[in-house]
């Protein structure tokens, strides 16, 4: 997998370069390429780009596979797991294994509605006590208001219920008046008065042997409403009907027509497939993004080092040149000596990774002016340059200067190494002030409140 991983992300990248090869260098890719071969001295720079860009699109791959991959699984659950059988059934839970609810669209000619069915469980007994209707009855008030705002203005269905879920009643419905309002919460808008019609609605709650009632006084109101909306209300009625009627059996019926219309039913889509196209694209922006500034993180802690570098650089250089060693042979010496320790495991410093890569080009024949200016160059700090600058000009003047020169950078360098390490340790004042402030915040808050609590009392 990883090598075909390998091979694919090689071809993208050729191809990405093949495209932009004739392409002028933007200032933004020639940043990039300074990060790199800064933090990796002695590598070529295509080698760089390529394993760099390589990792990105490695990562790019495995985060578009994983998002198809679950889209798939989605949309393939969401077909497997219909419980929409043939001739329109939702499978019943069997006793003890609760309701559950589906989002269905009925499909009526041109005409879809999206309807919200509730498929109940086979009834099944347990323990009841009056407590409980006690408690039930205020909350059924609230339940059978369905879209109205109070029994006392009822415009649109009630919402009848057979069934509350966490109580183990059976509910039945009576109307008292039959003309105005069925026992299914339907109002017959037709016999609805313009100032209004009071109504009353039985709920007769049952557990084994126990019965109890409890009585609703309904003022109806007429609604002007939609065909469309009317249709609606008959699909509904019409489950609510038959989820009454079949309510111990395996299957729940849905109506397949209303009025003259044939009614095909099928699941509501879902934005699923959407949410996780959208957060793939998220992640693989935050991934290419999120390399990009780790890189640049990483350059700006190779700079600090350098700089913190500096010093000691520059001193071990004066002890050598001092001791009446020339430039090359002290450089030499300078990168055998961190050779071995490394061998040691000492950690990596990107000073001397420079000057490794700089005795590289000595040896294969570059000018030691050439090499230095290439030194400083690589290097990026202004300290390192002028250093170098120092030493591309004292070449044929002889070591006496070169010492007196060095002896002063080398306390100029100090110096600044001070005013470095004073700045760092400003800086970790500064972070550390918000956690201080919140500490702070909860000790006075830990305080404050039990002696608010002993005045009260």
């Amino acid at each position: 997998m990883e090598e075909i991983l390998n091979r694919a992300a090689d071809h993208i990248y050729d191809l990405i370069s093949g495209i932009n090869k004739n392409r002028r260098l933007s200032v933004g890719h020639a940043h990039m390429v300074t990060m790199l071969t800064g933090l990796n001295p002695g590598t070529e720079k295509e080698e760089l780009l390529r394993n760099y860009y390589t990792d990105k699109i490695k990562k790019v791959i495995i985060v578009l596979l994983a998002a198809l991959f679950l889209i798939a699984a989605s949309y393939f659950s969401s077909k497997n797991g219909s419980r929409i059988e043939h001739e329109a059934k939702l499978i019943r839970h069997d006793y003890g294994e609760n309701s559950y609810s589906k989002q269905l669209t009925a499909v009526t000619g041109e005409s879809e509605y999206d309807i919200d069915v509730t498929v109940k469980e086979r009834i099944y007994s347990k323990e009841q006590t009056k407590e409980l209707f006690e408690r039930l009855s205020p909350e059924l008030e609230k339940i059978i208001l369905g879209e109205n705002e109070s029994l006392d203005h009822v415009t649109s269905d009630l919402n009848i219920v057979s069934r509350v879920e966490g109580y183990p009643f059976t509910l039945r419905w009576e109307s008292r008046d039959y003309a105005v309002i069925h026992e299914d919460g339907t109002i017959v808008k037709d016999e609805v008065s313009d100032m209004g019609t009071d109504a009353q609605l039985i709920c007769i709650l049952t557990y084994e042997d126990s019965s109890f009632e409890k009585s609703f006084m309904i003022r109806i109101y007429p609604e002007k409403i939609s065909p469309l909306q009317e249709e609606k209300n008959s699909i509904i009625a019409s489950i609510q009907k038959n989820q009454e009627e079949t309510k111990t059996d395996e299957y729940l019926t849905l109506p397949k027509e209303v009025g003259e219309k044939q009614i095909t039913w099928k699941e509501a889509e879902k934005p699923t497939t959407a949410i996780m196209a959208i957060l793939s694209l998220i992640t693989v922006i935050g991934i290419w993004w999120g390399m990009d500034n780790d890189l640049a993180g990483k350059y700006e802690k190779r700079d600090q080092s350098l700089r913190l570098e500096y010093s000691e650089f520059v001193s071990k250089l004066q002890l050598l040149i001092s001791s009446g060693m020339t430039l090359r042979p002290a450089f030499e010496r300078m990168g055998a000596d961190y050779r071995s320790a490394l061998k040691e495991g000492h950690d990596k410093k990107y000073v001397y990774e420079e000057l490794l890569v700089c005795l590289k080009r000595l040896k294969e024949g570059a000018s030691e002016a050439e090499v230095y200016t290439m030194f400083g160059d690589r290097c990026g700090q202004i300290t390192y340059k002028k250093l170098m600058t120092l030493l591309t000009q004292n070449l044929r003047k002889g070591t006496g200067k070169i010492v007196s020169a060095l002896s002063y950078e080398t306390k100029a360098a100090f110096e600044e190494q001070k005013h470095i390490a004073k700045r760092m340790g400003d800086e970790a004042q500064t972070k550390l002030l918000f956690p201080m402030i919140i500490m702070l915040s909860i000790v006075m808050i830990i305080i404050m409140i039990p002696a608010y609590f002993s005045f009260g009392a």
